[in-house]
């Protein structure tokens, strides 16, 4: 298993993914260590694609899609 540790810091400007962009940019796990499922995020961190898995095909219905992500 793998724990990321990150912190959210008060800003004007939003970026709603900056701790999970700071836990993955501290740790740098490998991609053998991460669900197949984090694959999804690539479009969401364009900056960390090469630590993530291949993105999953895309999902038959918008909704689970949108579930992958969340």
């Amino acid at each position: 298993a793998v724990t990321l540790v990150a912190r959210c810091q008060e800003s004007d400007a939003p970026f709603p993914f900056a701790p999970l962009v700071e836990a993955l940019s501290l740790s740098r796990p490998r991609q053998a260590d991460l669900t197949p499922l984090t694959g999804a995020l690539r479009g969401l961190l364009p900056d960390l694609a090469d630590l993530l898995p291949p993105a999953p095909p895309p999902a038959d219905d918008p909704r689970a899609g949108r579930h992958r992500v969340l």
